[in-house]
């Protein structure tokens, strides 16, 4: 049988009972802090070691394998990042003349066949996207196609 005094007394040994005040409540958020503490600490610790900062990585962000010097992380990302945008529009250009062409071919977003002419903005043109007629009205900006149908 368990008595007042007894409940007090293992309330105060670690709180694990449920008689506290507050259901135990203080335990937990106390458990959560030590924990966030302690990965905070590893964190740290990791960036912090020789480790880290001498490794030279291999990223694969944009398809290439990049070599990285972490001292001068931050320069590479920067050339990294013009040069995907670079290529970007490459690939918008070259997505332009294959639509000049006007050629038939396999749209892989809907999988519908589709003529598509020159995505000029205000250009209007035939297109069975949604497997009817409808004459469209396309404006291209940056490169997405915003469609309105009528």
């Amino acid at each position: 049988m368990v008595t007042e005094d007894n409940r007090q007394w293992l309330a105060a040994d670690g709180g694990r009972q449920r008689t506290t005040a507050d259901g135990g409540k203080q335990r937990i958020a106390a458990d959560n802090d030590e924990r966030r503490r302690e990965q905070k600490l590893m964190v740290t610790n990791f960036y912090n070691s020789s480790q880290w900062q001498n490794s030279a990585r291999w990223t694969t962000t944009n398809g290439t394998r990049q070599r990285q010097m972490m001292s001068n992380n931050d320069k590479q990302r920067l050339d990294s990042g013009k040069r995907r945008l670079d290529s970007g529009k490459r690939r918008l250009d070259s997505g332009k003349r294959r639509l000049d062409n006007g050629k038939w071919r396999r749209t892989a977003t809907n999988g519908t066949r589709q003529r598509q002419t020159a995505s000029d903005s205000g250009k209007q043109r035939w297109t069975t996207a949604n497997n009817t007629g409808q004459r469209q009205t396309v404006l291209s900006s940056c490169g997405q196609q915003l469609r309105f149908e009528y």
